[in-house]
């Protein structure tokens, strides 16, 4: 369900994970690493900004399956069977 503390911790998360990425990237480190770093630091680890509920749960998952694919599509099997 949709709500106005929802809506606003989505407001958080990815204002957060876009400032920290543009900061990564001015110094040529990967954004993913800053988009990251952005959750780690707005969630329960360390400042518990974010709380945690059900729909950030399930965006959360999304987040790592699209990650993980996105990696896996700029890998190159052949290089992955080179190094064995």
């Amino acid at each position: 369900m949709i709500t106005e503390h929802l809506i606003i911790n989505l407001i958080i998360i990815l204002t957060a994970a876009w400032f920290l990425g543009r900061v990564f990237a001015r110094f040529g480190l990967p954004v993913v690493l800053g988009e990251l770093l952005a959750g780690i630091i707005l969630g329960p680890p360390l400042l518990g900004i974010i709380s945690v509920s059900e729909p950030i749960e399930l965006l959360a998952e999304f987040g790592i399956f699209f990650l993980m694919f996105h990696a896996g599509l700029e890998m190159d099997p052949k290089d992955a069977v080179e190094h064995i």
